[in-house]
């Protein structure tokens, strides 16, 4: 890792999206920029049990647009991760916020 000069180790808060577990980031020289005080992380590993994360995808590219959905509801194997396309994805997200 490389120090920042003027944030040293520059630590963020990572916090779960779904139970808001949290862990410390230390981000380093972070292109010169401070890091945030928080910001959403991965599930947690309690949390990575019961859902899986869903990424978006336009055009064969991620949008960085990401979901969550337990795996219950699912009925195919997925390790941590899928990818769904942007139209499926919207029906799916887009009245969950």
């Amino acid at each position: 890792m490389r120090i920042s000069k003027k944030y040293g180790v520059n630590p963020s808060i990572l916090v779960c999206p779904i139970c808001k577990d949290t862990a410390i980031a230390l981000l380093g020289a972070n292109g010169g920029k401070e890091a945030p005080r928080q910001m959403y992380g991965e599930l947690c590993d309690e949390c990575k049990k019961e859902y899986i994360t869903i990424l978006e995808i336009k055009d064969n590219k991620p949008t960085g647009n990401r979901g969550f959905i337990k795996r219950e509801y699912i009925n195919v194997k997925v390790k941590d991760f899928a990818y769904m396309e942007s139209s499926e994805f919207n029906n799916l997200f887009k009245n969950s916020c």
